[in-house]
């Protein structure tokens, strides 16, 4: 029987910017604890009002859509930015029109997105765009390294040097089982 797993709290606020957005999207699919949030039309529909966007009406299109865009980002985060495949980064690619003005001496910029899953879609590759324009942000979408968690967190810490989710739940399962392993004879405690 697989063990069972609990999710670690995601906190949208410690992502700077709209970097919640591609993080959410990451966040719909982990191998190692069995969670497809795209699974199927119903369940993107319900992860689409889990976090509060509004899509109208998804279709099976959009559905593979944002799985595709889901795995570009998933290399991205694997590879600590982009990589030379560019079938592997095809889904990053976007029109988005932009309206700039100076205004008390600062340049402020208007998106203009489309509809439905597209605007979303547009939403999400614009602020990954941003994120790794931005030295140093997207480096800190990392995943963690236990090997039955793999969750994608944003490593908040000053030193960067963050790599479980959560350092009491997968940091100490991971440092049992070497312990374990290592002296198999002795107990753990």
């Amino acid at each position: 029987m697989k063990p069972q797993y609990r999710q670690p709290n995601w906190r949208p606020d410690l992502a700077p910017n709209d970097l919640w957005l591609p993080h959410a999207l990451l966040l719909s699919h982990n191998a190692a604890l069995d969670i497809d949030e795209l699974a199927d039309v119903d369940a993107m529909n319900a992860w689409l009002r889990k976090h509060q966007l509004d899509a109208g009406s998804i279709n099976e299109e959009a559905r593979i859509d944002a799985r595709s865009l889901r795995q570009a980002l998933e290399v991205l985060v694997q590879e600590g930015g982009p990589v030379d495949d560019n079938a592997a980064m095809e889904p990053l690619h976007v029109d988005v029109e932009e309206t700039l003005w100076i205004q008390d001496g600062q340049v402020l910029r208007q998106r203009h997105f489309g509809d439905g899953w597209s605007s979303i879609r547009d939403r999400i590759v614009a602020a990954t765009l941003e994120a790794l324009q931005e030295p140093g942000l997207w480096s800190r979408l990392k995943i963690c390294r236990n090997p039955k968690c793999r969750w994608v967190f944003f490593d908040a810490n000053r030193s960067r040097q963050q790599v479980w989710c959560h350092t009491l739940r997968c940091g100490n399962n991971v440092h049992k089982a070497t312990y374990k392993r290592r002296h198999p004879n002795r107990p753990y405690g």
